[in-house]
């Protein structure tokens, strides 16, 4: 949890009593390898902070998965429009390798801004940044695909070097085939 708190202090300083109320309200959770975090069509309840491991952002279109980030350590996952709506979520997210996540429930984090004002700074500024990003990769998956494995390398390098997220894996959050994201990568070497 300190890594939480850190990556809290570091957006917005958190006062001693909100860190009480956090300690209080937030879970742990282990997750193993593929193990699912939020099925497709449920409601997100939560948001969780990603101390260690990798997940897996995803929807399923018929009979193939559609990868549409990874979320690693000291990151925030959750299904944003679900999780804020509080409707079923048209994502899924899995973990790619074991995880450890500290989370809180929607209500919990309701209580929190309306108790710790202050707090509703990290929060903004969290939507900020992840908002940000997602129009990003939103931008990034519309280019032509040798477009796409450039700005990869640029945006996201830490992608290409993680052991834990294969070529086949990349290739599929990108919107490629396997020769393809091959054949790219080959070019750029």
């Amino acid at each position: 949890m300190l890594e939480l708190l850190k990556f809290l202090n570091n957006i917005y300083s958190i006062t001693p009593e909100t860190q009480q109320y956090l300690s209080k309200v937030l879970r742990k959770k282990q997750l193993r390898k593929n193990q699912v975090w939020l099925q497709q069509d449920a409601v997100c309840d939560k948001i969780a902070f990603i101390e260690t491991g990798l997940l897996k952002v995803y929807f399923e279109s018929g009979a193939k998965e559609v990868c549409l980030w990874y979320n690693r350590e000291n990151e925030v996952i959750i299904s944003a429009r679900s999780f804020f709506a509080q409707t079923p979520s048209m994502l899924a997210i899995r973990s790619v390798s074991q995880a450890t996540l500290y989370y809180i429930y929607y209500a919990e984090l309701q209580e929190l801004y309306n108790t710790h004002f202050e707090f509703n700074i990290n929060g903004r500024k969290i939507l900020e940044h992840y908002y940000s990003l997602s129009e990003q990769h939103v931008s990034l998956l519309l280019q032509p695909a040798k477009m796409r494995y450039l700005l990869l390398t640029q945006l996201y390098p830490w992608m290409l070097t993680d052991k834990r997220i294969t070529d086949s894996m990349l290739a599929s959050y990108l919107g490629m085939t396997r020769a393809s994201f091959y054949a790219l990568k080959k070019d750029a070497a």
